[in-house]
């Protein structure tokens, strides 16, 4: 049996390595849409998974629900529909284990310079489904239920107000949470443009979750609400389309059990193209307490890469990344990165440990195009 599927695609250590080729997964799968009107949709889906040893997870508390076995299988039906400027959107589905998933919901412009949103889902604890990416708080569609609101208020040309509210909750059990639990989750972001190449934003949310803690008296552990602070501050200055500049500030808190800590970071971005060539790079300062107050912020990445990296400790994280347009069917990629610790003298641990304060990073892509 295995425990989980290892996704990062690395192959480096004795462990990592004896995981190789060690699991064979068979997925099939159909979908019939159907357009009845140019106002109506709706279709089914079905997926049948196989794995060909079973997947045991573990024999915790919070694992009780979860997966187990070699085969899985996931039906869905779902529907799309368009009345008087309401568009709503739905779908129903259920799992081999009897667990059934749900999401509706309705976009709406309620006026010319108002849009709404709302969404309600709910996924029981023992609905399964391995790759589900429905709206929701949780990383996977399972042990949730919540409903959210969104709007969007377009003031003028220059100025737009955005956000959003989200109450959730988890039936059951989950990771560091010893009991059914709850959160809420608040957005506020306004856009100004004074003018057509400058962009200025500032955004603040608030997310309230219930976690784990020792209480003091008794040594047991109890379940308190846990609050996190973001603030942005972001301003984009493109002088000319071959040339633009991206300030950011960002900062955060988090409390929990009469614990504080926090983390800030300034991010400066500067992007050129000249010709065939285009130069992209970051200088970022970052200065942050404890696991929870790890920044986050996009990176320009080789094509179809995604990075999104953590800023954590005390540190300088820069990176440039090349591209050259090398005739109609050829480009090439080339991105350095590297991050300086001033807070450590080891990077990682077991045998991926660097010994040291600096990880740097480096990748080539080259891309031909048959066509």
């Amino acid at each position: 049996f295995f425990s989980a599927i290892q996704t990062s695609g690395f192959h480096r250590t004795p462990i990592e390595i004896l995981n190789k080729k060690r699991i064979t997964e068979q997925v099939h799968g159909l979908n019939i849409n159907y357009l009845a009107t140019r106002q109506l949709s709706f279709g089914s889906t079905v997926v049948f998974n196989h794995f060909d040893f079973p997947l045991i997870p573990g024999n915790k508390p919070y694992q009780f629900f979860e997966f187990k076995g070699k085969t899985n299988a996931n039906g869905s039906v779902y529907g799309n529909y368009n009345w008087q400027g309401f568009l709503f959107f739905g779908e129903a589905a259920i799992s081999q284990s009897g667990g059934t998933a749900g999401v509706v919901g309705l976009i709406k412009n309620l006026s010319p310079k108002v849009e709404f949103a709302l969404i309600m889902r709910s996924y029981q604890k023992d609905f399964h489904t391995f790759r589900g990416t429905a709206f929701g708080e949780n990383s996977r569609n399972i042990n949730e239920k919540g409903i959210y609101w969104g709007f969007k208020y377009t003031l003028n040309k220059q100025l737009q107000l955005t956000g959003y509210y989200d109450s959730f909750s988890f039936p059951w059990l989950k990771y560091r949470i010893n009991s059914p639990s709850n959160g809420q989750d608040y957005l506020v972001r306004v856009n100004f443009n004074p003018r057509s190449n400058v962009n200025i934003y500032a955004q603040i949310r608030k997310k309230t979750k219930d976690l784990n803690t020792v209480d003091h008296d008794t040594g047991r552990t109890i379940v308190l609400p846990s609050t996190k602070r973001i603030y942005v501050l972001s301003i984009a200055f493109n002088p000319t389309t071959h040339f633009n500049l991206k300030s950011r500030i960002q900062s955060s808190n988090f409390s929990h059990n009469d614990a504080k800590t926090s983390g800030i970071a300034f991010i400066q971005d500067v992007n050129v193209r000249v010709q065939a060539w285009s130069f992209s790079g970051r200088i970022a300062f970052f200065d942050t307490e404890g696991g929870e107050n790890r920044q986050y912020a996009y990176e320009r990445d080789v094509l179809y890469a995604f990075s999104i990296p953590a800023y954590s400790g005390r540190g300088v994280r820069n990176y440039i990344l090349v591209q050259y347009r090398l005739g109609r069917k050829i480009d090439l990629w080339s991105r350095l990165a590297r991050t300086n610790y001033y807070d450590r003298y080891a990077i990682g641990s077991g045998l991926e440990t660097i010994e040291g304060n600096k990880l740097t990073e480096l990748k080539f892509q080259l891309r031909y195009r048959l066509g």
